[in-house]
């Protein structure tokens, strides 16, 4: 075995720890973060976001778009091609258009007194 080899196997499972044993204990410090109704409201609003972003709840980048393409697997790559064809069918798809209607003050004005502008309290 060559070194290239040695390196390749070393980061495999360096990876491989990562995403079991490490997000293991993230996900497990994060739940304790996000409950914890002593720790500061910033670092439990933190805790959560991360939390949904993990569990894909959050935003673009939950859904893993973010990860290099060459560290994604089969599975997650056939996940974010799905999504990024179907949110190009969406954008390709046709909007609804209404006819523009009227604003004007007259539909605006509301049945109300006219406002005196005289004798006021700081009159």
């Amino acid at each position: 075995m060559d070194d290239a080899e040695k390196a390749r196997a070393m980061r495999a499972a360096a990876i491989h720890r990562v995403r079991t044993e490490g997000a293991e204990v993230a996900a497990r410090t994060l739940i304790e973060i996000s409950g914890d109704r002593t720790a500061p409201k910033n670092a439990r609003v933190a805790a959560a976001r991360t939390l949904a972003e993990m569990t894909h709840l959050g935003g673009v980048d939950a859904i893993g778009l973010d990860k290099p393409l060459s560290e994604m697997t089969r599975a997650e790559l056939a996940e974010a091609r799905a999504r990024a064809v179907a949110y190009l069918a969406e954008l390709d798809a046709p909007t609804i258009e209404t006819e523009a209607i009227d604003v004007s003050e007259e539909l605006l004005a509301l049945d109300a007194p006219e406002p005196i502008t005289t004798g006021g309290f700081f009159d």
